[in-house]
């Protein structure tokens, strides 16, 4: 199952690369399309200019979809806590409290501890 889900978001990246360059491309070609049509050679720089706006588009669709599963993930992660240091003067360490209702073994962390 981790195999085909892996499957899935590498060509979810794939596409998004070749989204942009199609985007661009596409551009480009209407605005050749257009310059031939009306004889003006700025209709390549519309047209590109499209192109690069629909990229961008793209970009920042993608963008906003993985900032929000990251968000709905970090939820799980919320309850974690930074412990600054200690009388010791030994560096913090993450943690999850012990009287959480969410904590289970496999969070303890103290194996690590020295």
């Amino acid at each position: 199952m981790g195999e085909v889900r892996e499957k899935i978001e590498w060509a979810e990246k794939l596409s998004l690369g070749i989204s942009v360059v199609v985007a661009i491309l596409l551009g480009v070609g209407m605005g050749i399309w257009l310059k031939n049509l009306f004889g003006q050679w700025w209709w390549i720089l519309v047209g590109s200019f499209w192109g690069i706006a629909a990229a961008y588009q793209n970009l920042k669709r993608a963008y906003l979809k993985v900032k929000k599963e990251l968000e709905e993930e970090g939820e799980k992660y919320r309850e974690y806590q930074f412990n600054r240091g200690n009388p010791t003067g030994e560096k913090g360490n993450y943690s999850l409290p012990k009287n959480s209702p969410r904590f289970d073994e496999e969070d303890d962390l103290s194996q690590f501890e020295k």
